[in-house]
């Protein structure tokens, strides 16, 4: 009985030292995604509420400045006495969101759109001619009827502003780009959009206003 008992532990023993000898081997691939641009997401569009404008002239303009929390400021063009700019309400700032995973200052860059000699009066040749090339450069941000020949309102000098969920940095208030310090903990940072609306100086016949809804767009990113 005995000598039958040992071959067979011997086997057992050799047969499990062999399966303790025995490995496979498995590939991991690795994958990567670079966003180097985070999505903002709309919160609000821009809404310049109800104005009343009836016209626009080649030699004058009147502006307006709308804060990034919404409010207008006073209309500008003391000189411009043919023309009417009233805003009567109803306005509110674009408001904007990103997503963020960490207190990494968060960069909004708006529409590059620049009014660079607007003055109170709103009739000096210079500045008139100046803000006329404005308004016809590839970057300009018009609020338009479809009719060729109605006035157009322009938007330029972009801010963004009265952030939530983060602190803006100074150039905030001086420039189209923003810099957006979330707070510790916050998920997402959230931030107003205003601009400065002004009015249409090409002349020819693009010169009144009709009573309709004008419309445009801008795009607006966000990068770490």
């Amino acid at each position: 009985m005995s000598s039958n008992i040992l071959p067979k532990a011997a086997a057992a023993v050799a047969i499990l030292g062999v399966a303790g000898g025995v490995s496979a081997q498995t590939t991991f691939d690795v994958t990567a995604t670079v966003q180097n641009t985070l999505t903002v997401t709309k919160v609000q569009d821009l809404n310049l509420g109800t104005l009343f404008a009836t016209a626009a002239a080649a030699s004058a303009y009147k502006y307006v400045d709308l804060a990034p929390a919404g409010t207008y400021g006073t209309v500008q063009g003391s000189g411009a006495t043919t023309l009417t700019l009233l805003t009567l309400g109803g306005q509110q700032a674009a408001r904007g969101s990103v997503a963020v995973g960490g207190t990494t200052p968060v960069k909004i860059t708006l529409p590059t759109a620049t009014f660079a000699s607007l003055e109170a009066t709103g009739t000096i040749a210079g500045s008139v001619a100046q803000l006329l090339a404005e308004q016809g450069s590839s970057n300009a941000v018009e609020v338009r009827l479809g009719d060729p020949l109605a006035a157009r309102f322009y938007l330029g000098n972009f801010r963004a502003g009265a952030a939530s969920g983060g602190s803006t940095s100074g150039n905030c208030s001086s420039s189209n780009v923003c810099t957006i310090t979330p707070a510790f903990g916050q998920t997402s940072i959230s931030f107003g959009i205003g601009a400065t609306l002004v009015t249409d100086v090409a002349g020819g016949s693009r010169i009144a206003y009709e009573d309709a809804t004008y419309t445009g767009s801008f795009e607006v990113t966000a990068a770490y």
